[in-house]
């Protein structure tokens, strides 16, 4: 006997030689008791159909004798039951643990397992001498079928359970994960700032950080507070060396990794003495691509002595990442300029917000230097001779010129002379 897609079970039995014999008496045995349920006619029809679909609710068994022409049943062919298969689906770890009754009938060799996904073709799984079988990995979110078939001892004859039918079910877990700002907050500390789909509930955030964008390194975890809005402090860092990538990760009420943030890598700021230029510096950075509404563009701060100023020293566009800035209006504040760049996100953000993400501080120094023409030709081309100086006080200058003999020839103390 076995069970057929739709519910219903077809049962198979042999041909009676008997030459008087006009079809087959169909008994279903219940609590032990063979009850006539239908008359097959026919010597030669040796299937029958038995449209309930009871075997989808258990085990069923049937029994079947041969009739002659005086309606005399013959001798009973064997009992034989149904496979029943029964399933229960773990969603935390994603997988089916079935579960059949033995078939009765015959001995079997072995049980076969196939499933199918959204009614697709049936796919061969594994094989088992056991009446319990686990499916691991099940694709989740789909809707699975299994049936199980079991084969005699020569492999000639099968007999197929019923099916189940499930949708693998995932516990809820936020739909996006957005991190909204990466920011510098000091040589040794960066901020994450990241917003998540705070109506499907989860377990918490994962959060991950890289130093070159591939090997990360989880650094934290985060419980879901029933809000949207969540941060983490990054601590012990080298913010001046080098730029950190991170990138979030919601685990749903299990602990299942489900929904990835975009990469998001902050911003590392270095500046440089211009060449062949005493008081400009150049500052160089790496785009800052994660806000969702867009850059705006780049503020510029020259930073003198920890006084950050009220406003930005100088702007750049969203395309622009390097800016030149000239020191020599710093030199009366002092010898110590650092930089910082803050990314400025521009309008449009899908969540209705805009942030900012700084850079790391850049630190420069002001030093004096001096150059000292060594010739000039009063009747050539250069006629003056005068000594450039670079962060010098004008209050403190002085120029002295000898002659070779010792003699003071010239004194001043106008650097305009």
């Amino acid at each position: 006997v076995s069970v057929l897609p739709n519910g219903q079970t077809v049962i198979g039995y042999p041909q009676s030689l008997t030459p008087d014999c006009v079809g087959y008496n169909i008994y279903q045995v219940i609590n032990s008791i063979n009850t006539p349920m239908d008359v097959n006619p026919g010597q030669l029809n040796t299937l029958y159909t038995f449209t309930s679909t009871a075997a989808l609710n258990g085990p069923i068994e049937f029994i079947t004798a041969p009739i002659d022409s005086c309606d005399r049943p013959g001798l009973l062919n064997l009992a034989h039951k149904t496979i029943f298969l029964d399933h229960t689906y773990d969603k935390c770890n994603y997988q089916t643990q079935l579960s059949c009754t033995s078939y009765k009938g015959w001995a079997v060799s072995e049980y076969r397992v196939y499933y199918s996904v959204y009614g697709g073709a049936f796919q061969f799984l594994g094989s088992t001498n056991s009446t319990f079988y686990t499916h691991t990995g099940v694709d989740p979110s789909k809707n699975i079928t299994y049936f199980v078939r079991a084969f005699n001892g020569t492999k000639t004859v099968t007999s197929s359970s019923n099916r189940v039918n499930f949708f693998s079910y995932q516990t809820v877990a936020p739909d996006f994960i957005y991190i909204s700002s990466v920011s510098v907050t000091s040589d040794e500390s960066i901020r994450i700032k990241f917003i998540v789909d705070a109506i499907k509930m989860g377990k918490g955030f994962d959060l991950y950080r890289s130093e070159d964008g591939s090997a990360y390194k989880k650094i934290g975890f985060i419980n879901f507070t029933g809000g949207p809005n969540y941060v983490y402090d990054d601590a012990d860092l080298s913010t001046r060396e080098r730029s950190y990538y991170y990138k979030a990760l919601a685990k749903d009420s299990c602990g299942n990794d489900r929904t990835e943030s975009k990469t998001v890598k902050s911003v590392w700021l270095q500046v440089a003495d211009v060449k062949q230029s005493m008081f400009e510096k150049k500052l160089t950075w790496n785009n800052y691509t994660a806000f969702g509404g867009g850059l705006g563009g780049y503020s510029v701060y020259r930073i003198v002595n920890d006084v950050v100023p009220a406003q930005p020293t100088g702007y750049t566009n969203g395309l622009d990442n390097e800016y030149i800035d000239n020191v020599e209006d710093a030199a009366p504040e002092g010898s110590k300029i650092e930089y910082m760049v803050i990314a400025v996100e521009a309008l449009g953000n899908p969540n209705n917000i805009a942030e900012t993400a700084n850079s790391n501080r850049a630190t420069t120094y002001v030093e004096a230097d001096v150059f000292i023409p060594t010739a000039f030709a009063p009747k050539g081309v250069n006629k003056v001779w005068r000594p450039v100086t670079h962060f010098v006080d004008k209050n403190d200058y002085n120029l002295k010129i000898f002659n070779r003999w010792g003699n003071l020839l010239f004194n001043t103390n106008d650097d305009t002379v």
